[in-house]
């Protein structure tokens, strides 16, 4: 991971236990190694991982969290707009109706 993140990030972090593929080691008998922790996010169709130190764990986890939150925040106001600007026409309209008569 870079030093310089974004303001936001896709995604959301996960732990994950592993096996590292050696044959004598203890977590082919099930005892796996971690956790350790992932960015999973989607991008062009496609689920991608992506590995975080645990020393930003606590900051990419806040990036995504924001990135969630804007997203919301920013559905929110265009419903907000979309419901003002329906609003608006129908006052129009109704202005349009009372100068016909």
């Amino acid at each position: 991971m870079s030093d310089s993140l974004s303001k936001t990030l896709p995604g959301t972090v996960c732990s994950q236990m592993v096996r590292c593929g050696k044959v004598n080691c203890k977590c082919q008998r099930g005892s796996l190694h971690g956790p350790y922790f992932y960015r999973f996010w989607w991008e062009d169709g496609r689920l991608r991982k992506q590995y975080v130190p645990r020393s930003q764990v606590k900051t990419v986890t806040e990036l995504c969290d924001r990135r969630r939150r804007e997203q919301r925040d920013a559905k929110a106001a265009r419903q907000l707009a979309s419901g003002l600007a329906s609003s608006l026409k129908q006052i129009e309209n109704t202005i349009h109706d009372l100068d016909s008569f």
